[in-house]
């Protein structure tokens, strides 16, 4: 991770006094305390300080969340596991899991879900024992972006893509030889959504399509910015309306949400309003009930949610 931070701060052109001058902490503090979006799109200074900031922590906190010791992080760790290569293919029955990991992530901003879930299947990789490691490769993850500042957001995402494949590849020459450089193992895109409203308004249309195939969903620290769009109120019990209703109706069957944020205000409504569409869930509230220590370095407010009905 201190390369890829290195790297992009590179790359990105980002100064000390850049770091300064930069004012996003206080629109994201007024974002969440009004729950809507935090806008400093059109601050190109802030895009770049807030993405070198932040990659660190949010990074951490989401890569430790996926190695704690439950079901749910499990099965997220089963998705990325490394898969056979071409040649190495028929010695495994299960070659058929050459297909990418499909991730949607909501609000992903530079991509921090998608470096996050990278850098998890690199070392499910190189866990494998030495004789494994020239038949195994990297498994192929497919994020999807979907951001409502998706246009400002993308020349920052380009550049921290490039900066994770490019660290990716040289560990791996490192390791093992250059016929092993895995260009094809990670896939960063970034398109258009709208929290605010519904999946089926056409701001939301490439996330509809997306969310067919999908296999995880991320949506960390943007929930809440957004809660005076998504709550309902209209109801004896509060709900959540709108695009995250559809996205509780419509995912596929084994369909893992990962959802982090700041505060937890809208964790007993997202919790009521999944169960009724047939997810089941666990969350730092259910890890304390139990006993059992939140993962080191994770996120203090998440939930963790698998489709298991329609």
């Amino acid at each position: 991770m201190n390369k890829i931070h290195q790297t992009l701060m590179k790359r990105l052109d980002v100064s000390p006094s850049d770091v300064k001058a930069s004012q996003w902490q206080e629109e994201l503090t007024a974002a969440v305390e009004l729950g809507r979006p935090g806008d400093f799109s059109s601050n190109d200074i802030c895009l770049k300080v807030y993405t070198v900031e932040k990659l660190h922590a949010r990074c951490r906190q989401l890569h430790h969340l996926l190695f704690n010791d439950d079901e749910f992080a499990s099965k997220v760790r089963s998705l990325l596991l490394p898969v056979p290569t071409s040649d190495a293919a028929n010695d495994y029955a299960n070659d058929g899991q050459e297909r990418p990991v499909n991730i949607i992530s909501i609000g992903g901003g530079p991509g921090y879900d998608h470096v996050s879930l990278c850098l998890v299947a690199k070392f499910l990789h190189d866990i494998q024992p030495h004789h494994l490691l020239m038949k195994m490769k990297r498994r192929h993850i497919r994020t999807q972006v979907f951001d409502l500042f998706n246009e400002s957001w993308q020349p920052v995402m380009i550049s921290l893509n490039e900066c994770l494949v490019e660290c990716l590849d040289d560990d791996t020459i490192n390791r093992v030889d250059s016929s092993s450089r895995d260009h094809d193992t990670t896939t960063m895109t970034m398109h258009h959504g709208d929290l605010r409203l519904g999946l089926d308004d056409i701001n939301n249309t490439d996330l509809a399509k997306a969310l067919e195939h999908v296999d995880i969903i991320c949506i960390q620290f943007c929930l809440h910015e957004n809660a005076s769009f998504i709550k309902d109120d209209d109801h004896d019990q509060p709900h959540i309306r709108g695009f995250m209703h559809d996205i509780f109706k419509h995912a596929p069957l084994g369909t893992v949400m990962i959802i982090t944020d700041s505060i937890n205000t809208l964790f007993p409504l997202l919790k009521r309003t999944s169960n009724e569409c047939g997810w089941r869930y666990l969350g730092d509230e259910e890890v304390r009930k139990s006993g059992k220590s939140l993962a080191f370095q994770g996120p203090k407010n998440y939930v963790m949610l698998e489709r298991c009905a329609e």
